[in-house]
């Protein structure tokens, strides 16, 4: 069992969290590039024709900060965790990176340091397959009304089941800075 599970009910959840971020990533690969699952490095995916949206709606999500400059986004796991792509982290110390919750723009609301990342075993840089991360901040986040793990359904969703998204990042596919402004859509 990993160490960032807080409960034994954590475990499900994690692992559907885990799934749910999988079947993300298959989308995006397809959207990006169907015939591999090679990805530009410079693609930066993001939320494409989103709506504008308040934290107070999506207080799971976190961004990631690169030298104080927002970087990526993630999402609130258990209070001491967040789940971000592998490309995120690749090649990066700790030091270099910082976490902020609760912020409408990726950068007000409340910061703190990275203590650890690891990535899936498996990730190669450069494709989507097994592209995500584990971070770790040094402290727990404090729960409020803008900062809240994400919730985790118990049951598998039924197929063409409606999902969103929200988060910050390149809104025009040609890997532009991030955005940073919270946006959602609909897969």
């Amino acid at each position: 069992m990993l160490s960032f599970i807080d409960s034994p009910t954590m475990s499900v959840k994690f692992f559907l969290a885990l799934l749910a971020l999988g079947v993300a990533s298959c989308v995006a690969s397809e959207l990006v590039s169907p015939k591999s699952s090679a990805a530009n490095s410079n693609t930066g995916l993001g939320i494409y024709d989103g709506q504008k949206t308040t934290i107070q709606k999506h207080p799971y999500v976190a961004s990631l900060l690169l030298d104080d400059s927002l970087w990526c986004a993630g999402t609130i796991v258990s209070s001491n965790w967040i789940i971000t792509i592998a490309e995120c982290v690749y090649s990066i110390s700790t030091s270099d990176l910082s976490v902020v919750v609760g912020s409408n723009d990726g950068q007000s609301g409340k910061k703190y340091t990275v203590k650890s990342f690891t990535t899936h075993p498996k990730y190669v840089y450069g494709y989507f397959d097994y592209d995500f991360a584990c971070v770790q901040i040094s402290g727990k986040f404090k729960w409020s009304s803008k900062i809240k793990p994400i919730k985790i359904g118990t049951k598998e969703p039924k197929a063409n089941t409606k999902f969103s998204v929200a988060g910050y990042g390149d809104t025009t596919g040609m890997g532009a800075p991030a955005n940073n402004e919270l946006l959602q859509g609909t897969l």
